[in-house]
This record gives C-alpha cells, sequence and structure tokens, in this order.
C-alpha cells in the first residue's frame, strides 16, 4: 500500500479493529490515512460513537450532521479545540513510529500518573424551559449529569441531585481520574428530571487539553449545537497529577526504594546497551520529579491547601501567617547566593512558622536543583534517543543476523517499542517538570512586592482594630501564641482584620470563552479531520467534505 492512499473501512470492520487490534491499527495510521464511514443498515440516520476511533488514530470518522445527540456533540467538541476549523493534531504518542499505545489497555502509557479532575458543580444560571415544554408550566427541576468520554479505562458518569429552580444551587464535587487527558473529553448536560423522560436543556463539551484550573462558566448548547448566550453553569475545577503522588506518600514504602523504570529486555545486544545506558538516567529523571512532587506536596499540606494549589497560594498563606503574628517585623522576597529568590521574614517566629518557613525555603531551593540538573539529563536522553531510533530502522536486520524470526522476532519489535515509549516519556516528563519549576521560581520573583503589600495592609489592618478592640490583641506565652477570650460578637468572615485563614476570591470572567457552534450541513455524510502530521497549518486549511 502506497502511502498517498486512503484506507477507507466500514463501521463494523473499524469497530472489529479497534477492539481486537488496537495497537495495530494504531500503529497503521501512522503512515497511512484511514476513512471510517456509518454503516448502511444505520436507517434513522444515527452516529457512531468517533472516540472509539480515534483513540486508535483514525484520521476521518464520517457523521450524519443532521442528526444531533451525544455523538454529534462530543464531534463538535473535539473539534472545538481548535476553533472549529476541521483539523486537529493528534497525539505524539499517536504519531511517532516507535511509540506503543493501546487505548484497550489499562496501562496505556507508561509511567505517567493518572490526571486527578476535582469538578465542584456550584450553580446554574438563566436556565431555559425544555423545548416543547407545556405552556403552563412554571418551573423546571434540573440536575447536571457530568460525563468523561476518553479511551475505556477514563469513561466515568455522575450527576447531581435535582433541584427545582431556573437558577439552581448545586454545591456538589465530583472527582475523575484520567489516564490519557489528550484523548479525554468532558461533558455537561443539563436536563429536565421528569417522570418519563428527563427532558433536554442544554449540554457543553469541552476537551480536557483546553480546561484549566479555577472557575468557570460553562454557556450551555441546544440540541443543535448552537450557543444560549444567557444559559449558563457554574463550576470550579482543579487539576493535579499530585494526586497519585500524595497516595504514595501515604504507603510505608520509602520512594526511593522503588528503583523500577520498566524497560524490557530486547534481545540484541547493541540495541539493550543502549538502553542499559539510559535505565540510570531515567532513574535519576524519576528521582528528580519525585523529589519536587514531594516538596510540593509537603508545602501544600503545610498550608493546609490541596494538592493542586499552585506556590502563589502557598505565599499568599504564608504571608498572611506571618502578618498575623506580632513578633514578625517585615516580610519580603530576597536573592540568596545562589542566585534564587526565596521568602524571607525579620523578628521572632512561633515553632510552627519556622517549620512553614523551613518547608518554603525547601522548596524553591529544590525547584532551583531541578532547573540546573534536568537540562543535562534531558540532553543525554535525547541522545540515547536518537541512537536507538537509528538502531530501529535496523533491527529487521539485526534479528536476521542473529536468525531471531517469527513469534520472537515480534516479541523483540514489541518490547523495542515498549522501551521507546518509556524513554519518551520520561524525557516529556522531565522536561515538563523542569518547565514548571522555572515557571515557579519567576513567580516567586515576580510576587516579591505584592506580598509585602499584603503584609503591610495585614498589619495596618491588625493594628487598627488592635487599638479600637484591645481584647482581640493577641498574647505570646512562651513559644505559643494564645489570644485573649473575644468578647461576644460574629464569627470572623475571610475579610475580618488579623484572621490568617486564605481569603477565597471569587471572579466572574468579564467574558467568558466558547466553542463556537459548527454550521450545520446539508450532506448525508460531513467529516473532520484528525490530523497525523506536525507539518499542517490548521488555520489555512479547509474542511474535507464526503457525499
Amino acid at each position: 500500500m502506497n502511502c498517498w492512499e486512503v484506507s477507507q473501512f466500514g463501521e463494523a470492520l473499524a469497530s472489529k479493529l479497534a477492539l481486537t487490534a488496537a495497537d495495530e491499527l494504531a500503529h497503521h495510521n501512522k503512515t497511512f490515512i484511514t476513512q471510517v464511514s456509518p454503516d448502511v443498515s444505520r436507517v434513522d440516520s444515527s452516529n457512531v460513537n468517533p472516540l472509539d476511533f480515534w483513540n486508535c488514530g483514525v484520521q476521518l470518522v464520517a457523521m450524519n450532521y443532521q442528526t444531533g445527540g451525544q455523538m454529534m456533540d462530543l464531534y463538535r467538541g473535539w473539534f472545538s479545540q481548535n476553533g472549529s476549523c476541521g483539523y486537529v493534531l493528534k497525539p505524539a504518542f499517536l504519531r511517532e513510529r516507535f511509540c506503543l499505545f493501546n487505548s484497550r489497555r489499562k496501562d496505556s502509557l507508561p509511567g505517567i500518573d493518572p490526571l486527578c479532575i476535582r469538578l465542584k458543580i456550584i450553580s446554574g444560571q438563566q436556565l431555559p424551559r425544555p423545548r416543547g415544554a407545556s405552556s403552563k408550566a412554571t418551573s423546571i427541576d434540573p440536575y447536571v449529569m457530568v460525563q468523561m468520554f476518553g479511551v475505556p479505562a477514563d469513561c466515568a458518569e455522575a450527576r447531581t441531585r435535582t433541584v427545582t429552580n431556573e437558577n439552581p444551587i448545586f454545591e456538589e464535587s465530583f472527582e475523575f481520574n484520567v489516564s490519557v487527558p489528550e484523548l479525554a473529553l468532558l461533558r455537561f448536560v443539563v436536563l429536565d428530571d421528569d417522570y418519563i423522560n428527563d427532558d433536554f436543556i442544554g449540554e457543553n463539551v469541552v476537551p480536557i487539553e483546553c480546561i484549566q484550573s479555577g472557575y468557570k462558566h460553562i454557556r450551555l448548547h441546544n440540541a443543535n449545537g448552537e450557543c444560549q448566550p444567557t444559559a449558563t453553569i457554574f463550576v470550579q475545577i482543579s487539576l493535579t497529577h499530585r494526586y497519585g503522588s500524595k497516595q504514595k506518600l501515604r504507603r510505608k514504602r520509602s520512594w526511593s526504594q522503588k528503583q523500577s523504570t520498566d524497560l524490557r529486555s530486547i534481545g540484541v545486544k547493541s540495541i539493550d546497551e543502549q538502553f542499559k545506558s539510559a535505565s540510570t538516567l531515567i532513574h535519576e529523571s524519576i528521582q528528580l520529579r519525585r523529589s519536587v512532587e514531594k516538596v510540593i506536596i509537603d508545602l501544600c499540606d503545610e498550608c493546609s491547601l490541596q494538592e493542586s494549589a499552585n506556590m502563589a497560594q502557598c505565599l499568599r498563606v504564608v504571608t498572611l501567617r506571618l502578618a498575623s503574628t506580632s513578633t514578625v517585623q517585615s516580610c519580603e522576597v530576597v536573592t540568596t547566593d545562589q542566585g534564587y529568590p526565596v521568602l524571607r521574614a525579620t523578628g521572632e517566629l512561633t515553632p510552627k512558622l519556622t517549620k512553614t518557613m523551613t518547608t518554603v525555603e525547601k522548596t524553591v531551593s529544590e525547584f532551583y536543583y531541578v532547573t540546573q540538573n534536568a537540562k543535562n539529563t534531558i540532553d543525554m536522553l535525547s541522545e540515547i534517543h536518537e541512537t536507538v531510533v537509528s538502531l530501529g530502522d535496523q533491527l529487521p536486520t539485526l534479528c536476521t543476523n542473529q536468525s531471531i524470526k517469527g513469534r520472537k522476532a515480534d516479541k523483540i519489535a514489541e518490547n523495542f517499542m515498549w522501551d521507546m515509549s518509556v524513554l519518551r516519556t520520561e524525557m516529556d516528563l522531565l522536561r515538563a517538570i523542569k518547565n514548571d519549576c522555572e515557571c515557579a521560581l519567576k513567580q516567586v520573583e515576580r510576587l516579591g512586592l505584592s506580598l509585602k503589600r499584603i503584609f503591610l495592609r495585614e498589619r495596618e489592618s491588625m493594628t487598627s482594630s488592635s487599638a479600637k478592640d484591645p481584647l482581640a490583641v493577641p498574647v505570646l506565652t512562651g513559644a505559643t501564641l494564645m489570644p485573649q477570650p473575644e468578647p461576644k460578637q460574629p464569627p470572623p468572615s475571610p475579610l475580618s482584620p488579623g484572621d490568617g485563614r486564605l481569603r477565597s476570591i471569587l471572579k466572574k470572567t468579564s467574558q467568558s470563552s466558547s466553542p463556537s457552534a459548527l454550521d450545520q450541513n446539508e450532506s448525508h455524510f460531513h467529516e473532520n479531520v484528525f490530523l497525523s502530521s506536525d507539518e499542517s497549518n490548521a488555520s489555512n486549511s479547509p474542511k474535507l467534505n464526503n457525499s
């Protein structure tokens, strides 16, 4: 088969290949283009689930645009991540030659902790009545269904309780673990609870790669994919890879005891020697990543924050605690002799604050250490990767020279691709950790003036409050800060003077970005393209149609 030819499969054959030979189909689609069309037996113009084929690297999946529903929502949501232009670049593990990926396996990608998504459905705003609802209906009973789509191991679903209101308050939290976020979609569906069938109110599908932590207004779309500008749901999203690391910390086994790099023996001497050299570097990379994750989790625990908190949130909490301690004179960000910024306080610190400041300095110094040492490890791993890639091109010849044939040769090829996947994944993870550490150091340096202003403002607020209410002045007894009995008054709010707790600031964005609805097409089949080349220019390429 020539590389410019297109493989066209029917839905039945493609589904069978995706179920029984997912890795072979994914490997085929790294070199060739594959098109999947709906079965002719779909006389009702229903749609197939496109994710079943995208997970195997299929580029073209035809859909019945005239029929709405869940599958069409997933289709629109997936291509919304590139401005709905009709082209989306496939993930690297579906493009690179020597990368083994099987969406049907639980460990689809080796060495990667799952992404933990914590989602809080807070409220809904201006929810419309369902289409076809009686004109006499004065209220609706909405609830939110949250669905996670992706590889089979990541699929999950949860729902809120039913609230009778057009502006309901839900205040419910859910948690999803996603092993392959590059292929995952999060779908929000608002339904009207009814005795027989729950009526559709609105939905929105968001790719996980487009989601950021924080408070969001999710605009709802109607059944045709058109945006309903006034209908939204208000959510809080938290993303972190550290949740799995925190679970490992709770185990009795020490982090340093596990040194497995998951590399497999190939059986070809020249290739095994290269991977043996890489094994030591991979172990060093794992130790660097674990040390960073450990100090971040320790700092978040010290600041009583979730493990998904960033450096700015932790420093704000520490600054508020310093400002609420009367024996602390000042705090500011200074540059150490090694050249990295760190938060320093002057004055007498309590044992608790001393421990907190030590944790902060340990975290920042670990960031600096990783930025200085990760580059050399990445460079050496890259050199080994290039060498092994050249040997991979000669793998059939090497097997022939050693009289290796049949199933043994297939096993060698499989182990080789697995080791290449481990090597490439570790390089990407270490590069990401290095970039995160650099961003954290810049964040500490940039927040110097802001933290100083926060400290002075809190100290002035505490001083003015002390002048008005002498009973609220804390007394330092020995090494412990013991407050005097407070007069009967309302409990302090997060904005009360002298309160050292983290102040949550709820901000509504001035403009919520939402994927624009795709234009409907009158043709029976309509396709978008799932690209497999890095050299594609998505912004200047038209959609492909097939009738």
